[in-house]
C-alpha cells in the first residue's frame, strides 16, 4: 500500500523524518518496503500483513503512528449536511443470508454534478496508485484509501425496484465495469434490483448502474460482506480489485456509518451533493471483553513493564482498560472495533510488546535446558533413502502435487478415494495427486529422445480419501532398468533396519513387509499405461513407505577407523564375457590386508571384457610396507590366473 505523507499529516502531527518513521514502523510490525520521492513528496510503500487490516488505511497507519510517537490523532471530518426539505425513500435492501452481509449503511444523494476531481484529490489518488475517473468514482475510491472500507454508488435512475443482496447460481452473468461479461461462478455474491444483476459484490459494479457525466441521482452503499464468499468468488472469477483486497479480510463492523458519512461530506464539497435520505444502517456487532493477570505480561514478554505503562500502551491503541476493583493486579480490557484480529488475552501482550519495542529488551541467555529434539535421535531414513537411490543412477524429481483426472485414467487409475479441490484454477490442476506414478511416467514420455537407462525418483505426499483425508510421505520411483536391479535398491533400503524382510505377491506387486509393516512395492507398469504415455519400452514401478519405515529403528555395525594409511593399487586385466564382475571381487577380497576392492573402469574389446579394479590394502596394526604389498599383489594376481584366465594388462 502506497501512504503519501501529506496525507498523513491530515491526521497526526509528524516531526520525524521518513526514514525515522519507517523504522519506527518496521520496529512496530509494519513493514515498510521502501520509501519513494515524487516531487517533494515522500511515499512510504508498506507491506500489510492479511491479519491487520486496520493499518490498510491511511487513517489505520495514521493511527500506528500516532502511538508511536505519542501524539494526538485527529478525527476524520464527517460532519455534513443533515437532509432538509421532503425526504426521498431509498430502494429497501434486502439481504438473504445476514452472514453475507453483516453491516451495512447507505442511502440517497442528490444534485451531484458529475466531473472531474479537483486537482487535490486527483493528485493524492496518483500518489496512492489509483487512477482517476470522476469526482464522485474517485470519492468513493478515496474514502476506501482513508477509512480502508470500500464502497460503491450506484446510479439510482437506472434502478428498478428494491435491491437484494444473494448469491449467484450457476450460469448467472453480468457485465462489469471494464465492459467484460462475466459468467458467475455459484455463491459470487451479487446484488439485483427486481429486473436485472446490478452489481458483482465486492469486486466490481455493474456496466448498467455506473456513474456517468449525466448522472444526477445516486445511492452510496457502504458495506461489509463475508470474507470467504469474496475470497471465492475472487479466485473463480480471476478477479482481483483494491476493494475484494479489503473485503477479504475482517473489517470494522462499526465503520460503515463513519465511511458513509465522510463520503457524504466530500461528496457535499466535491460534487454538490444533497443527503435526500436518512440514512439506513444495519450492524451486527457485539463487543469483545478480554481479562489477564498483569503477570502474563512477564511470563510472556520475559521483563517487567510497569503496570501504569501497560495500560497507556493499550489505551493509546483504542483499548478501554480497567483495573478489576475485586482482584488485585488483574486487567479488563475491551477490544476496538477495528481490531477484530484481538481474540485472547495473549494478544494484548504481543500488542505491549511491539508497542514497547522489542529492541529495548535486554539481551539475556535463556535459562533451564535447552529443548530437547527427538528428531535428532531419528534415523534419518529419508536422507538415508535418498542417497541410494542416486547411488543407484536415479534422478530426483519435483513435480506437481496437483493432477488430473485426465492423467489418473492416462496411467489406468481408479478415481476411489481421490481428493478433489473445491476450487481448482484449471482442469489441469484438480486432484490432489493419489500417486506419484503419473508424473513419474509423464517424466518418462518426456525424455526419451535421450539414450541410456531412465531412473527417476520422487519423494512427496500423495493424498486420499479414506473417513477423513490421509496424506502419507511415499518414495515413488521408476526405471528403464530389469525388474531385479529395482529390487535390488529396494533390498538395500529396507535391509537398513537389520530385519528379515518377508514378501508377498498380490495384484498390487511384489510387496515388503517386515514385523507387519508393508515397507515398500513394485511392480511393472501395465502396457495400456506405457502406450497411453506413448512409451515404446517396458518400466518398472516402486514405492516406498517412509512413514511406516521412520517407525523401525536403523541397525549398523560399528567400525572404527583406521590408524594407518592405506597403500593403493590399480590392476587391469582381460577376462571372457562370461565370468561375472562380482566372482573377481570377492576372490580379490579373500587376500589377507585387502580392506576394499572396487571396480573403476569396465568395457568390451575384441569379444572380451576388459576392467579395472583399486584395491586398498591397510593394516590395522602398522604402516605395510612396500615388500608386504607386492606379496600379497603376486598372491591376487595368481589367483587370477589361475582360476578366471585373466590377462593381467601392463598398461
Amino acid at each position: 500500500m502506497l501512504i503519501p505523507f501529506s496525507w498523513l499529516k491530515d491526521f497526526v502531527k509528524i516531526n520525524a523524518s521518513a526514514e525515522k518513521l519507517a523504522e519506527k514502523l518496521l520496529l512496530s510490525g509494519t513493514k515498510v518496503e521502501r520509501i519513494k520521492k515524487v516531487g517533494k513528496e515522500h511515499i512510504l510503500e508498506l507491506e500489510i500483513t492479511p491479519n491487520r487490516p486496520d493499518t490498510l488505511s491511511i487513517y489505520g497507519v495514521a493511527r500506528e503512528i500516532a502511538v508511536l510517537t505519542a501524539e494526538d490523532l485527529l478525527p476524520l471530518d464527517t460532519e455534513m449536511l443533515l437532509p432538509s426539505g421532503k425526504l426521498a425513500n431509498p430502494p429497501n435492501l434486502k439481504v438473504s443470508d445476514k452472514k453475507l452481509c453483516p453491516s451495512y449503511t447507505y442511502g440517497l444523494v442528490r444534485d451531484v454534478s458529475v466531473k472531474n476531481s479537483p486537482s487535490w484529490l486527483a493528485e493524492r489518488l496518483e500518489l496512492a496508485g489509483i487512477r482517476p475517473i470522476n469526482n464522485v468514482v474517485d470519492i468513493t475510491n478515496y474514502v476506501m484509501l482513508e477509512t480502508g472500507q470500500p464502497m460503491h454508488a450506484f446510479d439510482t435512475d437506472e434502478i428498478e425496484g428494491d435491491l437484494t443482496l444473494r448469491t449467484s447460481e450457476e450460469g448467472e452473468s453480468v457485465r462489469t465495469l471494464d465492459g467484460v461479461l462475466r459468467k458467475l461462478p455459484s455463491g459470487s455474491l451479487i446484488i439485483e434490483d427486481s429486473k436485472k444483476l446490478i452489481d458483482l459484490a465486492g469486486l466490481m459494479g455493474g456496466k448498467n448502474s455506473e456513474i456517468k457525466k449525466t448522472t444526477k441521482n445516486l445511492l452510496l452503499l457502504v458495506p461489509i460482506y463475508d470474507p470467504v464468499a469474496i475470497r471465492r468468488a475472487s479466485q473463480a472469477t480471476a478477479l482481483r480489485t483494491e476493494s475484494s483486497n479489503r473485503f477479504e479480510k475482517k473489517l470494522d463492523l462499526l465503520g460503515t456509518k463513519i465511511a458513509f458519512e465522510r463520503a457524504l461530506k466530500l461528496l457535499t464539497e466535491v460534487a454538490g451533493g444533497k443527503l435526500a435520505t436518512a440514512p439506513r444502517t444495519s450492524v451486527s456487532a457485539k463487543e469483545s471483553r478480554l481479562e489477564l493477570p498483569v503477570e502474563l505480561f512477564k511470563q510472556t514478554l520475559g521483563i517487567e513493564i510497569p503496570l501504569p505503562k501497560i495500560i497507556n500502551i493499550l489505551s493509546s491503541l483504542g483499548f478501554r482498560v480497567s483495573v478489576d476493583p475485586f482482584r488485585d493486579r488483574f486487567l479488563h480490557a475491551v477490544v476496538p472495533s477495528w481490531r477484530r484480529d484481538i481474540d485472547s488475552a495473549i494478544d494484548l501482550t504481543e500488542e505491549v510488546g511491539r508497542i514497547y519495542g522489542y529492541n529495548l529488551f535486554p539481551k539475556t541467555l535463556p535459562a533451564g535446558n535447552p529443548p530437547i529434539q527427538p528428531e535428532l535421535f531419528h534415523f534419518g531414513w529419508e536422507k538415508e533413502t535418498r542417497q541410494i537411490f542416486k547411488a543407484a543412477g536415479f534422478t530426483e524429481l519435483l513435480t506437481f502435487t496437483l493432477t488430473s483426472e485426465e492423467q489418473l485414467k492416462r496411467a489406468g487409475l481408479p478415481e476411489e478415494k481421490i481428493v478433489r479441490i473445491a476450487n481448482p484454477m484449471s482442469k489441469d490442476f484438480e486432484i490432489l495427486r493419489p500417486t506419484l506414478l503419473t508424473e513419474l511416467l509423464n517424466a518418462v514420455a518426456k525424455n526419451l529422445k535421450y539414450e541410456g537407462d531412465l531412473s527417476f525418483f520422487e519423494i512427496g505426499k500423495i493424498f486420499y480419501q479414506e473417513g477423513e483425508i490421509k496424506q502419507p510421505k511415499i518414495l515413488g520411483a521408476i526405471t528403464t532398468k530389469s525388474f531385479l536391479e529395482l529390487k535390488g535398491v529396494l533390498e538395500k533400503v529396507v535391509s537398513r533396519s537389520g530385519d528379515e524382510q518377508e514378501y508377498s505377491v498380490s495384484e498390487n506387486g511384489l510387496i515388503f513387509k517386515t514385523k507387519g509393516f508393508k515397507l515398500a512395492r513394485i511392480l511393472v507398469v501395465d502396457e495400456g499405461a506405457l502406450k497411453n504415455f506413448e512409451i515404446p519400452f517396458s518400466l518398472t514401478y516402486a514405492e516406498i513407505y517412509l512413514d511406516d519405515l521412520e517407525t523401525l529403528p536403523a541397525k549398523f555395525t560399528y567400525h572404527p577407523l583406521a590408524k594407518f594409511p592405506p597403500v593403493i593399487e590399480d590392476i587391469s586385466m582381460f577376462l571372457s564375457n562370461k565370468i561375472a564382475v562380482s566372482e573377481i571381487l570377492s576372490e580379490i577380497q579373500k587376500a589377507p590386508l585387502v580392506a576394499e576392492a572396487t571396480i573403476f573402469d569396465i568395457f568390451e574389446k575384441n569379444g572380451r571384457k576388459s576392467i579395472a579394479v583399486r584395491i586398498t590394502y591397510q593394516a590395522k596394526d602398522r604402516t605395510l610396507t612396500d615388500t608386504e604389498v607386492a606379496k600379497v599383489r603376486k598372491e591376487i594376481v595368481g589367483n587370477l590366473k589361475r582360476k578366471f584366465e585373466a590377462e593381467i594388462r601392463s598398461r
